[in-house]
């Protein structure tokens, strides 16, 4: 989040007030967050409903502006079939995937199409390290935060901050971004995640998980003295950047070295590879700039989850990432409003009220107005 961008500052106060206390019940999934997809997966089996995996979509029909059906790639286990819709159409991929490569520009108005080709995608782009080690991370601090800190904290604190240690560092890391050149030395503001040590079935028994998360460009084009080509430029370098990381890290976790058993490295290119929906390497669907935010998510006229095509939702837009699964929620309230079948015996839990279900098993009030 860019600090010269007007109105940005919003986005922390909204960040803060709905995932501040709550957010080690937020931010990871017992076992690790690939068991999120799997549960929805069996969910959906279990209550009649068809997948068909290793099968891509190439297109979305689309009729007198309303979305009717999908069209199967042709390397899909079911070549080429045609898949109808009885009621909706739903999008789980980008602004750019759904409506430029599916819905196809031709069924676009000459405002949605020009909306699309200007969605950013940069601005929101992480260098990831990943650590298996044989033994807990330990900071520094923890010997004097062990003294005058709640004792019991290294059990339960998982996240921390380091490499950032006055607003010029911020300011550093900024600029290098919008100029596509790495931060040397890197800023890793983004956090410092140890999941096991309040999820220990997320590694083999005695083994520890760590990653970082380093802001950093998709587009690099200098790292230092040395000039760079691009995102194909991250194959070459990411191992040294990673050390680079590691390095940073060290200065707080001196053990990530001595502990360390392996080391795996996912690069902004990686991640686009990996999930061509994330175009630029980005991780959150697009940067949360105020122009594409709030009421503008993804762009202004769209109406988010639904679109301006009949009957075509997207999901895959909203800042609420990590496990909070908010926009597939808001996508399926979205859809259930308009099909007329919202107001369910079994559907009557209002949005928050788990959350602050949490907050008062945790000694927290929170009173909801009725």
């Amino acid at each position: 989040m860019d600090p010269w961008i007007k109105g940005i500052g919003s986005m922390a106060v909204v960040l803060f007030v709905f995932t501040g206390v709550g957010f080690p019940w937020a931010a990871t999934a017992r076992g690790g967050s690939h068991l999120l997809p799997h549960s929805l997966y069996r969910s959906l089996l279990h209550h009649g409903g068809e997948v068909y995996q290793s099968c891509p979509v190439t297109k979305i029909i689309v009729e007198n502006n309303e979305a009717k059906g999908i069209v199967l790639g042709e390397e899909a286990a079911y070549s080429g079939r045609k898949v109808m819709a009885t009621r909706a159409v739903i999008s789980d991929l980008t602004p750019v995937p759904t409506f430029k490569w599916l819905v196809g520009e031709e069924n676009l108005s000459p405002e949605v199409n020009m909306a699309v080709s200007m969605y950013d995608y940069e601005g929101q782009v992480l260098f990831t390290n990943y650590w298996v080690l044989d033994e807990p991370l330990q900071f520094k601090m923890n010997d004097w935060a062990r003294k005058n800190l709640d004792p019991s904290f290294e059990k339960e604190m998982y996240m921390f901050n380091f490499g950032m240690e006055d607003p010029a560092d911020f300011s550093r890391l900024m600029h290098c971004i919008a100029r596509g050149e790495l931060p040397d030395p890197p800023v890793v503001c983004g956090g410092c995640f140890c999941y096991t040590s309040i999820d220990p079935t997320q590694a083999p028994e005695g083994m520890h998980t760590v990653l970082t998360w380093a802001d950093v460009p998709y587009n690099i084009r200098r790292w230092g003295d040395r000039k760079l080509n691009g995102p194909e430029s991250w194959d070459d370098i990411k191992e040294e950047f990673g050390d680079r990381v590691e390095d940073l890290l060290a200065e707080y976790a001196p053990n990530i070295k001595t502990a360390r058993v392996q080391r795996y490295i996912h690069t902004p290119l990686d991640n686009t590879r990996r999930n061509q929906s994330q175009l630029s390497g980005t991780w959150s669907g697009g940067p949360c700039w105020i122009h594409q935010f709030y009421h503008n998510r993804p762009f202004p006229g769209c109406g988010a989850p639904r679109t301006p095509i009949k009957n075509l939702y997207i999901t895959e837009v909203t800042w609420a990432r990590a496990t909070y699964l908010i926009q597939g929620y808001n996508t399926a309230v979205a859809v259930a409003e308009d099909l007329g079948i919202r107001n369910q015996p079994w559907w009557n839990v209002r949005a928050l009220e788990p959350y602050i279900r949490w907050c008062e098993r945790n000694g927290r009030k929170w009173r909801l107005k009725a």
